[in-house]
């Protein structure tokens, strides 16, 4: 299980995020959402901080997979994306350091 990636600045980008009440959470289009902005991060990281919020979004979209409830069209799809958002909220963890 991907842990958190840490630094004196870390970016926790599920701790700002607001819903409105009348629109329906879907984990899936979230992971994706965050994978995506996770892919575009990582191309242009170099400093700690940078990689911290990379793996922080990577780690969000991981969580987000993991929570697709298995009666979802896209819960095959989600579990192979847990596996290879792991691999790269690895990389991007061993960039922090």
């Amino acid at each position: 299980m991907p842990r958190k990636a840490t630094t004196t600045s870390e970016f926790q980008p599920y701790e700002t995020q607001s819903y409105n009440s009348n629109s329906v959470f879907e984990p899936f289009a979230e992971g994706v959402r965050f994978s995506s902005t996770a892919a575009g991060q990582a191309q242009t990281a170099k400093t700690a901080g940078e990689w911290t919020e990379v793996a922080n979004n990577w780690d969000y979209a991981i969580a987000m997979m993991q929570s697709v409830p298995g009666s979802d069209l896209n819960f095959e799809i989600a579990q192979q994306k847990v596996e290879e958002y792991a691999k790269n909220f690895n990389y991007a963890s061993k960039n922090v350091q």
